[in-house]
């Protein structure tokens, strides 16, 4: 293609792509219509699972080495967060 050819030129209008940004809550809303309406699918979230585990396990995450490391800070932080303090 020649310089002035359409892949020259932005694919999205620069007035589209200001109009988009001005309206974020109308999409904000937009989404959470349509989570709203969608019904869970059990097996398609078991697949992302299954996929996100494998790639764990591919990028060396997982297994833990040690499945005690960090143990005494999670203690820590969950004595902190589940105080009950009497009124």
């Amino acid at each position: 293609m020649t310089a002035n050819g359409p892949l020259s030129r932005p694919f999205i209008k620069r007035k589209f792509v200001q109009r988009m940004i001005q309206n974020v809550h109308l999409i904000e809303e937009l989404n959470k219509v349509l989570i709203r309406s969608s019904t869970p699918d059990y097996f398609q979230n078991l697949a992302l699972f299954e996929g996100f585990y494998r790639e764990a396990i591919a990028l060396g995450a997982l297994p833990l080495k040690d499945p005690l490391e960090g143990i005494e800070n999670d203690i820590r932080l969950a004595r902190i967060l589940n105080v009950h303090k009497t009124s």
